[in-house]
């Protein structure tokens, strides 16, 4: 069935398990300072600790990407519907750059959050899912 996919709708569909992966890993980190008495407790955080509508829609666009592109392969939707990857896609990669540029949590003092390695994963699946349906594209051409 995957022999039916080319090179973009494999990298798409590479990347939506990739995304889906990294909903599970930590997006951020906190670190809290106790004053001179405990040098910092640290909190990690993933995509469903994180958020409280984000992470769905994370997870339905990666899960949808997942269903349309293996669909298509195996001939039980049109090739025509693949069409809503790309937006799918795209709108992945804005929710996860909005996210790495602002981190969810308030202005604290003694509070240190950081980015933790899942939010950088789940980047580089957004972005897979959209280089691959911007590459399927180019070869249609």
């Amino acid at each position: 069935m995957l022999t039916r996919l080319g090179n973009g709708a494999r990298i798409s569909l590479g990347g939506a398990i990739v995304l889906f992966i990294s909903l599970f890993m930590t997006w951020y980190t906190a670190k809290i300072s106790l004053g001179g008495l405990v040098s910092g407790i640290g909190v990690d955080a993933n995509a469903f600790d994180a958020f409280k509508f984000t992470d769905l829609l994370l997870l339905v666009i990666s899960l949808g990407v997942i269903a349309v592109i293996l669909l298509v392969a195996s001939g039980k939707l049109g090739p025509e519907l693949s069409q809503a990857v790309l937006p799918a896609g795209g709108l992945a990669l804005l929710l996860v750059l909005f996210r790495l540029i602002k981190v969810p949590g308030p202005d604290v003092t003694g509070v240190d959050f950081g980015r933790g390695f899942g939010i950088f994963i789940g980047l580089i699946g957004a972005a897979a899912i959209v280089a691959g349906q911007v590459l399927d594209r180019k070869d249609a051409v």
